[in-house]
């Protein structure tokens, strides 16, 4: 199976690079940002914008019949403060993909990364049935990209899944967030290593401690749902909407104790005001895609996130960094 990866050098895109090539498959990768000092790179790599003709001419003569395209801008704040560039390069950059592939009368199969952000907030877990409204942005963003694919699928017959997930964590040893990512886990591990303050962003929340609620799913179970989704879509041509999640709900308070119990670190907690388009409560129900493909998660527990993703930022701290 061949497979073309857009953000191949991002977090997710390095993991499921590592994902294809362990069991035998030859991953594709392609994205604009070169980090030398992130995770290491399986399979092929290009340094290029995703939205390149070429891009699409190399999908077609390496007769590439799956596309992961997970590139994307995704930080919700800076959504808000600048929408433009998200609709850009989220969405506008991605109608231009498809347009590519279909100039080359590509009819593959289309795993998009998209998010929990689709969804109207509300303090209870959500199914895939729930109002679509994003609170941001970014949401919206890819919101527009999955209607966009629902088109394309309907004229072209393209095969998708839209996989809406959101907070994921952890690490597989050589690959994984970097460093100084703007992810929970990762600025928890930045500040066990460099004795700053962790910042809690928001204390007035509508939940039990008055902090952020989110699900953790292990970044290697997203993975692994990414190659199900590819089977699955080989004897079910369609267009599917999944979330992937773990329904289980984690305050920010409760994941800071827990993260300085797994790795016997104690930390500084500033509290700070919340985040512009932070919803109070994100549990995305899982279990459409389980029932399915019958795919069951593997590696999402906290102590296996917490565990995996500082075995990473220690690893990757000491040898880039001097930590």
């Amino acid at each position: 199976m061949k497979v073309l990866i857009t953000g191949s050098r991002g977090y997710i895109g390095s993991v499921l690079a590592k994902t294809l090539a362990s069991q035998g498959h030859m991953p594709l990768g392609v994205d604009r940002n070169i980090n030398s000092r992130g995770s290491a790179i399986y399979g092929l790599f290009h340094h290029a914008n995703f939205e390149d003709k070429f891009v699409a001419q190399m999908v077609s003569d390496l007769k590439i019949d799956t596309i992961c395209h997970l590139a994307a801008d995704a930080d919700v704040p800076d959504s808000v403060e600048h929408p433009g560039k998200y609709y850009e390069n989220n969405t506008s950059n991605t109608i231009k993909l498809l347009n590519n592939l279909v100039e080359n009368k590509w009819r593959g199969k289309f795993i998009f990364s998209s998010t929990a952000a689709v969804y109207k907030e509300k303090n209870s877990i959500i199914t895939e049935t729930d109002v679509l409204e994003p609170p941001n942005p970014y949401g919206m963003s890819k919101l527009m990209c999955e209607q966009v694919l629902k088109d394309y699928h309907k004229v072209y017959g393209i095969d998708v899944v839209n996989f809406r997930y959101f907070n994921v964590a952890g690490a597989w040893d050589d690959v994984g967030d970097h460093l100084n990512s703007p992810h929970v886990i990762q600025r928890l591990c930045h500040a066990a290593t460099n004795g700053n303050d962790f910042h809690i962003f928001g204390t007035d929340k509508n939940t039990t401690d008055g902090t952020c609620v989110r699900d953790y799913l292990h970044v290697r179970d997203v993975c692994d749902a990414h190659l199900q989704a590819i089977k699955y879509l080989n004897n079910n041509k369609g267009y599917y909407n999944y979330n992937l999640g773990t329904s289980f709900g984690v305050s920010v308070r409760s994941l800071v104790a827990s993260f300085m119990l797994q790795t016997k670190e104690n930390i500084s907690i500033s509290c700070d005001e919340g985040r512009p388009g932070d919803p109070d409560h994100l549990v995305a129900d899982g279990h459409r895609f389980m029932a399915d493909t019958k795919y069951t998660y593997n590696y999402s527990n906290l102590n296996s996130i917490i565990d995996s993703a500082w075995i990473y930022y220690k690893g990757k701290g000491s040898n880039y960094y001097g930590f």
